[in-house]
């Protein structure tokens, strides 16, 4: 995709593939746009032969990119922006192997990533919300981020966990944002 794949507030999200077979998988250097209540990507008991690869491209909706119960053979790269309204960026339920986010130097994830992945991180992932397609990441906002692998971080990757309160509350659970690694954080 090079142009604007867009959702409408009529229930449509921004791409949705359910029982696929997707054979080179998914470029997007454009817009993929969901609404506040349906994901921008959707990909349900699906097989992507290849990655999904977010070249430079925007892809925001109520979550980024849902992946339910779909195989991928290729990695989920991005050097664009992948963000979540509600705070969820990339989901996965169901996936049968483990998968690695890209996140290179130029991009960014706004919100939770959560599920069977690897994540190597060299752009910005902000455990925050995305205040509007087009937005800003919403000042206060703070989620909760959990993945079955392993972090990594290079020297030009940025985790910003979002706090909310005043007269040292921030410090109180539930008032941040998370990041539960079930392998190895480095």
């Amino acid at each position: 995709n090079t142009g604007t794949i867009a959702g409408t507030s009529n229930g449509g999200g921004g791409a949705s593939f359910l029982n696929s077979t997707l054979v080179g998988g998914v470029t997007n250097s454009g817009q993929i746009l969901g609404t506040a209540s349906l994901a921008a990507l959707t990909l349900s008991n699906s097989t992507i032969i290849g990655g999904i690869n977010n070249a430079q491209g925007t892809v925001v909706g109520k979550t980024g990119i849902s992946l339910i119960s779909t195989s991928i053979s290729g990695d989920i790269t991005n050097s664009g922006l992948i963000a979540g309204l509600n705070g969820l960026a990339i989901a996965a339920t169901g996936l049968p192997t483990l998968q690695t986010i890209n996140n290179a130097q130029t991009g960014q994830i706004i919100g939770a990533v959560n599920g069977n992945f690897d994540v190597s991180n060299s752009g910005l992932l902000a455990l925050q919300t995305l205040s509007a397609v087009g937005g800003s990441i919403t000042p206060g906002s703070h989620v909760n981020a959990s993945i079955d692998g392993n972090y990594v971080q290079s020297g030009s990757g940025v985790l910003r966990i979002g706090v909310a309160g005043s007269a040292g509350s921030a410090a109180n659970p539930g008032n941040y944002s998370t990041l539960t690694v079930g392998g190895l954080a480095s």
